[in-house]
């Protein structure tokens, strides 16, 4: 998922990348429930297997709902956070279930179908996503199936707790999420947010403005 960030953000910070349970990749197949703290203390388990006691996190879509989780239950271990496009704060549009599931029986014309109208229009300076990307969300959408429960939300006492620097970046077009919504309820807990009217849900190009922040979080860190 990071494939394009990875390479600029290591030139100045060590970068993990973690497959999450029940999500694609080389993690444990597990899938716990969203509404308990059990990904929390898995995400305990993993800093301490890496030796890590504090960590600036970002994610995407339900890795973002990931690092917003974490950073809600254990602020203190979470130095910043970046979320793009996070589910959990604004409303989960489910309409589009009903969009792309019949087209997932289609076939691969099908599946890249349903892909484009889940991800939607790229923000207006992006690059094209990498082939290794496309190829990566083709398999997902063929082998896996992703959850379909509506996602727990997080409530505004929970959001309150978000006291580290985040960064929400959000689509104005996301056929999933209602950035809107997003955008007005992290504003409220003071975190800064980006709302990129053109775009959908799949928010490429955003490496330089992540880097920029994680290094003012860290300059911030140090003053204090």
């Amino acid at each position: 998922m990071w494939i394009g960030d990875v390479a600029a953000w290591a030139e100045h910070f060590r970068v993990y990348a973690i497959d999450m349970i029940g999500e694609p990749g080389s993690s444990a197949a597990s899938r716990p429930p969203l509404d308990s703290e059990a990904h929390a203390l898995w995400l305990d388990d993993v800093m301490r297997a890496l030796s890590l006691d504090c960590v600036s996190m970002a994610g995407v879509s339900l890795g973002g709902w990931l690092a917003l989780d974490y950073a809600t239950r254990r602020p203190e271990r979470v130095s910043s956070a970046v979320v793009l496009c996070p589910a959990g704060v604004g409303r989960q549009k489910r309409s589009l279930l009903f969009k792309v599931v019949p087209l997932m029986l289609l076939g691969g014309w099908g599946r890249r179908k349903a892909l484009a109208i889940a991800i939607g229009p790229a923000p207006a300076d992006a690059r094209p996503a990498p082939p290794q990307f496309a190829d990566y969300m083709s398999l997902v959408f063929k082998h896996f199936l992703p959850r379909r429960e509506r996602l727990p939300v997080f409530g505004d006492d929970a959001l309150e707790r978000l006291t580290m620097p985040v960064l929400a970046i959000v689509g104005g077009r996301d056929a999933m999420l209602d950035s809107h919504e997003t955008k007005r309820r992290l504003e409220q807990a003071g975190a800064s947010v980006v709302l990129l009217p053109e775009a959908g849900h799949g928010l490429r190009g955003q490496t330089a403005r992540i880097l920029e922040f994680l290094h003012s979080a860290r300059t911030e860190a140090f003053k204090t």
